[in-house]
């Protein structure tokens, strides 16, 4: 399934966000709020709170301000959102990226896993991690691999670079451009 940690994330609530202005959420951010300056001022938590009613997730706010679906109940929203994607016409594919793959001029033009590469205008590659140990897929290796290409994103050189911040995931990526021959 989707969305293993969204699953179980507040209990298994889903605290989705909280009903507070940009500058109330941004003071409550314990690290690092400049990170997310930018993400929030795009899609603020009133933002969030009118897609995920779109979805058609009912949502309630508790005391300090956190929202969450009135079912209390994370599966409702990962079940929404991957509804979301699919309706989109988000192709996930479960492989080992290896690598992005651009054409001449620079564009996204497929992802090379170990089956081979699957081809695509933009990609979103998710590495997952191992936070919450019930939420790492068993695989036949010990090697850290990243869980999901979808096809969603514009600047998927950018997200890839991003959701390799993890270490895990910075070694794959490391191993992967030395296989390849960059530095």
């Amino acid at each position: 399934k989707l969305g293993r940690k969204l699953r179980i994330t507040g209990k298994g609530r889903c605290n989705v966000t909280n009903d507070c202005d940009v500058r109330t959420f941004m003071a409550n951010v314990p690290h690092n709020p400049k990170f997310l300056y930018s993400a929030v001022n795009a899609f603020t938590p009133a933002d969030a709170m009118r897609f995920f009613e779109e979805l058609g997730v009912p949502l309630k706010t508790e005391r300090g301000g956190r929202v969450f679906p009135v079912s209390d109940n994370a599966n409702d929203v990962a079940d929404r959102l991957e509804a979301w994607l699919r309706g989109r016409g988000v192709r996930v594919v479960r492989n080992r990226a290896e690598a992005i793959e651009y054409d001449a001029g620079g564009a996204v033009c497929g992802v090379r896993t170990d089956r081979g590469v699957i081809p695509c205008r933009a990609a979103v590659v998710c590495t997952g991690g191992a936070s919450y140990p019930g939420t790492r897929r068993r695989r036949r290796s010990s090697r850290h691999r990243p869980r999901a290409v979808a096809r969603a994103a514009r600047k998927p050189g950018r997200l890839l670079r991003r959701a390799c911040r993890s270490r895990a995931a910075k070694r794959h990526a490391d191993r992967a451009r030395k296989r390849k021959g960059d530095p």
